[in-house]
């Protein structure tokens, strides 16, 4: 497939899915190999960067993801979210950083390290799509998991958990 095709069609394949898609799946649509298709979603963010566009791809670990650039985030809310906006409190923010430096985890072990209740936290957190269930704990009870979403990073602009700063103790090491 000519270069330009391929990157119409991961365009046109970001646009109808509407959320992050595995660089895999795009690859075995199209029939390319994922060493193109990344190579080819690499120049497009480039481009899109340079040309300031108001529609760029955001990498996301191994998926990418079809977004409108946040320079032109306050004309957007201006238009569609006039009075949607969401603060997170200190002790969301304090919950969703243990979870996203110890994730999976179960409430129980956030609550641990916290040393208090983050029951109205988890729930903030997973309206707001920062976090999410990631299956059952294979202990007495089986608690519920907890990880951060694609959200997440796309929140605090990330395009991996690697990007998290160090805490100092892994610094140390």
């Amino acid at each position: 497939m000519v270069e330009k095709n391929i990157e119409n069609a991961i365009e046109a394949i970001l646009f109808v899915a509407g959320e992050a898609m595995k660089i895999s799946d795009i690859a075995s649509a199209l029939e390319e190999s994922e060493v193109t298709v990344s190579s080819v979603a690499d120049r497009m963010i480039e481009e899109r960067k340079k040309n300031e566009s108001g529609i760029e791809i955001l990498r996301l670990g191994n998926k990418l993801q079809l977004s409108t650039n946040q320079a032109y985030e306050p004309y957007i809310k201006k238009l569609f979210m006039p009075d949607n906006t969401y603060t997170i409190t200190n002790a969301a923010i304090e919950t969703l950083s243990i979870i996203a430096y110890n994730q999976p985890i179960t409430r129980g072990e956030i609550e641990k390290i916290r040393g208090v209740s983050c029951t109205y936290s988890l729930g903030a957190l997973l309206a707001k799509g920062l976090i999410s269930e990631a299956g059952k704990k294979e202990t007495l009870g089986h608690p519920i998991l907890y990880a951060t979403t694609d959200e997440f990073l796309r929140h605090f602009g990330l395009s991996d958990l690697m990007e998290l700063p160090k805490l100092a103790e892994q610094e140390n090491e």
